[in-house]
């Protein structure tokens, strides 16, 4: 399944809660997958001058009105992007301190049965995580979408969003929150898809993830229309109470909706189960995103496993729309793929 996993990790507590689940992942496969962990440090790329210095540089320069010679004030700053860098005590002691926590967890790891390695690298948070997961071949990033409390750097939005973006492996996002989850499972995978071939190239993977965890697999189909649960194939043309709530007449259009999304998620189920995977299939309509986690949270979902955009043309599934709400607001760990 997977032979190698890149976890990102910033000094945080917070950033280390996708851990378990990379760790639950690793030894779903006959052969535990490596574990790679990633501290990005801060990279001075230039000199940050004091006012002194400032006045120095610019000693002949003059006030815009051309009267008087430079003076420095308090607030002054220059940054030279090109000069050397000065040794700065604290980065040093940054990059000490990662050091240690890294190998205190790599002990901590090893001592677990895992193989893992370590990675300490400064430079710009998501360009190296991108640039590691390339150059270390690792078929998933596991991360949290923030740490470092409310101003986190691995805030989604910033780094989580643009490793989403830009990575060519698989992200699997644990939402940071204050209480430790239990120990992970992943035994209800929730697979929303859109009727594109885009959104639906998830599922040779999610299917082998499913086989290597022993996991049951959830098809959803959200199809545009008023909202309403469609487990059943067939048009609801007068009110009808399903799940508890009370369902008007639909429209001629959401009539037609629904008959074509069942008979795509009822092809593509059957075309899952036949693969050995146990799988459910379920239709609603509305709005996608809010559908998607009412159903993880109803149907008690361990993971949801989407691809960053379906439909081609209309991107229903773009990354900033509903799956950056669905990453935003799912108590559980999103795993996105981006769709090419």
């Amino acid at each position: 399944m997977f032979k190698r996993i890149l976890v990102p990790l910033d000094g945080s507590l917070l950033s280390q809660q996708s851990l378990p689940y990379a760790k639950y992942i690793a030894r779903c496969g006959e052969q535990a997958a490596e574990l790679v962990l990633l501290r990005v440090t801060s990279q001075p790329t230039g000199v940050m001058l004091t006012p002194e210095d400032v006045a120095a540089v610019l000693g002949e320069r003059r006030h815009p009105l051309g009267s008087s010679p430079y003076q420095p004030t308090l607030g002054d700053r220059m940054f030279i992007p090109d000069a050397p860098p000065h040794a700065d005590p604290r980065i040093e002691h940054e990059v000490e301190q990662a050091a240690v926590e890294l190998d205190a967890l790599q002990v901590q790891l090893l001592s677990e049965g895992f193989v893992v390695r370590t990675i300490l690298q400064p430079g710009v948070i998501a360009e190296t995580v991108l640039d590691v997961a390339q150059q270390e071949a690792v078929d998933m990033i596991a991360m949290t979408t923030h740490g470092r409390g409310g101003l986190g750097r691995f805030v989604l939005g910033s780094v989580a969003d643009r490793v989403t973006r830009h990575a060519e492996v698989p992200v699997l996002l644990v939402r940071a929150q204050d209480v430790v989850r239990e120990t992970p499972k992943l035994k209800h995978i929730l697979v929303p898809l859109d009727g594109s071939e885009l959104a639906a190239a998830v599922l040779p993977k999610v299917q082998e993830i499913a086989q290597a965890c022993a996991a049951e697999i959830l098809l959803l189909r959200v199809a545009p229309g008023e909202r309403g649960y469609m487990a059943e194939p067939m048009p609801i043309l007068q009110p009808t109470l399903l799940h508890g709530e009370m369902f008007e007449p639909m429209h001629a259009s959401d009539v037609y909706q629904q008959q074509v999304a069942n008979e795509y998620i009822e092809n593509t189920g059957a075309s899952v189960q036949h693969r050995g995977v146990p799988t459910r299939t379920l239709v609603l309509l509305g709005d996608p995103a809010t559908i998607i986690l009412d159903v993880a949270r109803d149907e008690h979902v361990d993971i949801i496993a989407m691809s960053t955009h379906g439909r081609s043309g209309l991107r229903r599934f773009l990354l900033g729309s509903v799956s950056e709400r669905v990453v935003r607001h799912s108590d559980v760990p999103v795993l996105l793929f981006r769709a090419r």
